[in-house]
């Protein structure tokens, strides 16, 4: 998320590209990982869900709406 460590912390290690179960599963922590950052500066992120070969979902990285 842009090379800032200190505020684009994943305490629980997940990240985009991350295999979940569901695509509400990786929904869902798409948007934990982006919301304090879209909160403190007031600004829309975007991203994608998708499924993988496999059958699980990942999320790609979000980008800031302008």
């Amino acid at each position: 998320m842009g090379g800032d460590p200190v505020n684009a912390v994943d305490p629980f290690g997940l990240k985009p590209d991350d295999k979940y179960k569901s695509q509400d599963n990786a929904g869902y922590e798409a948007v934990c990982e982006i919301n304090p950052t879209s909160i403190s500066e007031n600004l829309e992120y975007a991203g994608s869900i998708y499924q993988n070969d496999d059958g699980s979902f990942s999320y790609t990285n979000t980008i800031r709406c302008a």
